[in-house]
């Protein structure tokens, strides 16, 4: 960041720390933008994290993803404050977009791109 150049990053809103990038990049005048992605149950995240694991992926224990779950929904604190946010449900890569807010003002609309999976996690 200290470059100034543009750049991405993910942040796991379930843990306070992170949310600091986003403090950090406004104040230096970047632009930010939040999005978040979220299942609408613990139930289906705790299913995509088993269908993530029989597909060769991490496991997590069952109580973390709870714990994680509940700490992670909108609003995520620092990440949904002025600037440019969407907010989406669905654990597919084009998922339908809840709501997108632009300097405070809710922005009617579909996502820009579909992004084509090329394979698809079944849960």
């Amino acid at each position: 960041m200290g470059s100034g150049k543009s750049f991405a990053t993910g942040i796991d809103f379930s843990h306070p720390p992170k949310p600091d990038i986003i403090i950090t990049a406004q104040a230096r005048h970047y632009m930010v933008i939040t999005i978040h992605v979220g299942v609408d149950t613990a139930e289906l995240s705790v299913a995509r994290v088993s269908a993530r694991t029989t597909q060769g992926g991490h496991d997590v224990p069952e109580d973390k993803i709870r714990a994680r779950y509940e700490r992670g929904q909108p609003p995520v604190g620092h990440g949904m404050q002025p600037g440019v946010r969407a907010a989406f449900r669905g654990a597919v890569i084009v998922p339908k977009m809840l709501s997108l807010i632009v300097q405070d003002r809710i922005i009617s609309g579909r996502p820009v791109a579909k992004i084509r999976p090329k394979r698809r996690i079944s849960v």
